[in-house]
């Protein structure tokens, strides 16, 4: 089983690029504070991507710091960079969203619904490996 749930603050603002299929892909990253014995704090930057209409939401509702609830699935990126050195990476594939209200904005700010349809089996990837525009 591979799901994830995490929530945190958006450490910038969200990123958006449409691959060659015009298929929207927006890249976040968030901060998230983990709590240990002796009252120290730790906080983990972990990258989220999102398709679709998804990502667009969030690319037109979030900004840095806003509060998000990301429920998704680990992703392993792989690749040779220029000199013939593999590389990897791991990131959240979102596939529910919940926004909360942003840092400077104050209030209450309950969570939105969620930017996308969790209900039924995780979606793949709408993409090739050559559309990623990243």
């Amino acid at each position: 089983m591979n799901i994830v749930i995490l929530s945190g603050n958006l450490v910038r603002d969200p990123e958006i690029k449409y691959a060659k299929s015009g298929v929207a892909v927006c890249t976040f990253t968030v901060a998230q504070e983990e709590f240990r014995k002796g009252g120290k704090s730790y906080v983990h930057y972990i990258e989220c991507v999102a398709f679709g209409k998804q990502a667009e939401a969030i690319s037109n509702n979030l900004g840095k710091g806003s509060k998000v609830f990301v429920q998704g699935s680990i992703d392993q990126q792989r690749w040779e960079n220029n000199e013939g050195k593999k590389r990897s990476k791991l990131q959240v594939k979102a596939f529910s969203v919940e926004f909360g209200a942003r840092a400077n904005q104050g209030g209450g700010g309950g969570h939105q619904p969620p930017a996308g349809d969790s209900s039924g089996p995780l979606p793949e990837s709408p993409l090739d490996s050559d559309d990623i525009p990243f």
